[in-house]
């Protein structure tokens, strides 16, 4: 088995930042456990494409069996058509009021609590070095 194979990237690719000759790739580093999307609600629509395009950019670097992608929402519309695509696969799970929001936080919980008191130790501090030494790889939950 790849030392790699199931390792969470270092950094998600999100585009290139280019200046007359050069051409730099911009990426969000992942070390920390994640980002903020801070917007307001003139950019609210490029925000949520933003978010959106990050996580199917995981899509491409990690295989769809090891990734859940796990919404919080309660508005009116459908804000990822593409991510929300993959609810038949289950892949994509969206939590719409808040008790359904609710029963999904509990849930998510448990399993991080799981992870840090029973999976992750000194050898694996984190869970994709967990899963890249694992026969049983955990899920990333996005």
């Amino acid at each position: 088995m790849s030392k790699n194979k199931h390792a969470f990237p270092w950094g998600v690719y999100i585009g290139d930042l280019i200046d007359e000759d050069e051409t730099l790739p911009v990426c969000l580093p992942s070390e920390t456990g994640g980002f903020c999307v801070l917007f307001d609600d003139d950019s609210e629509a490029v925000s949520n494409n933003f978010i959106e395009n990050v996580t199917l950019k995981l899509f491409e670097v990690i295989p769809a069996s090891e990734l859940c992608v796990d919404i919080f929402d309660f508005s009116h519309r459908k804000r990822f058509m593409h991510l929300a695509s993959l609810q038949t696969e289950k892949l994509y799970h969206i939590a719409l009021g808040a008790n359904e929001a609710t029963s999904t936080f509990n849930d998510l919980e448990k399993i991080a609590l799981h992870r840090h008191h029973n999976l992750l130790s000194f050898k694996a501090p984190t869970l994709s070095q967990y899963n890249q030494h694992s026969p049983v790889v955990e899920k990333y939950h996005i």
